[in-house]
């Protein structure tokens, strides 16, 4: 896996561009290094945000023409219709088996997430039925939200459903780490995608 990655300049990050393939199942990508400080380059690329997850089981696909491992959260996320032709993934646009580069690079976090087109935060696939149907319930509902917050008592805002449905969305694990809410403060725009 170390032979794909070229040393990283100062102020330089890896982008991964995504190509569909034709036989099914795996996914192809290269790396490419880009400046934070090259406009308007800087800004063409998603970040994703997501729990790695357990280290096995591992999927491949395909960068730069040799198979790299990832592990399943990552392999769910990139078998998603979601948008990520370009994209910064910490796992695969970091050495993860250079101390050094993986120190730099979390010294530019803040440029990465603050300059990315959009933060995509992958909430893994909802293998809870509560948690998808809330998620659904949430999209379609805002309106009961904002007559709730209008509507006095406010106590009583815990036992309407649309707040019960939030307080699932809540204890999903993507926001056990505190880093995860900084890094939405930083982005231009966030999607959640399930």
């Amino acid at each position: 896996m170390l032979s794909i990655y070229q040393p990283l300049p100062e102020g330089c990050i890896r982008i991964l561009t995504f190509y569909r393939r034709q036989d099914g199942d795996i996914i192809s990508c290269t790396l490419s290094i880009h400046s934070l400080y090259d406009e308007p380059r800087a800004s063409s690329y998603n970040v994703l945000s997501y729990v790695w997850g357990p280290e096995s089981p591992t999927f491949e696909i395909v960068d730069d023409d040799e198979r790299v491992s990832v592990r399943e959260n990552l392999y769910n996320f990139l078998h998603q219709d979601a948008p990520h032709d370009t994209s910064w993934i910490d796992a695969l646009c970091i050495n993860q088996q250079d101390k050094r580069e993986r120190s730099q690079q979390a010294q530019l976090m803040g440029r990465i997430y603050s300059q990315a087109r959009m933060v995509l935060a992958w909430l893994s696939p909802a293998k809870d039925a509560e948690l998808r149907n809330a998620l659904l319930e949430l999209r379609d509902d805002r309106s009961e939200c904002i007559y709730a917050v209008q509507s006095p008592p406010r106590e009583t805002l815990r036992n309407k459903p649309y707040f019960k449905k939030l307080d699932a969305l809540s204890e999903c694990t993507h926001w056990s780490r505190a880093r995860v809410i900084q890094k939405f403060l930083l982005a231009k725009k966030i999607q959640l995608l399930y």
